[in-house]
């Protein structure tokens, strides 16, 4: 977390994602989720924290 701005903590954002996964996961309750079909999960993976909110490089 983020925590360099006080009163402003908040999580680390990546302008760039460094990849992005897809995953089916076996017994996941459609109706439950509201959807069709067979859910898939997005999972998007951050490598790199580029500035905190206090504008620093880390």
């Amino acid at each position: 977390m983020d925590s360099s701005v006080a009163g402003n903590v908040s999580q680390y954002i990546s302008e760039t994602p460094d990849a992005n996964s897809l995953l089916k996961i076996d017994g996941a309750d459609a109706p439950a989720l509201n959807v069709t079909g067979n859910p898939l999960f997005m999972v998007t993976h951050y490598e790199y924290v580029n500035k905190n909110n206090n504008d620093d490089s880390e």
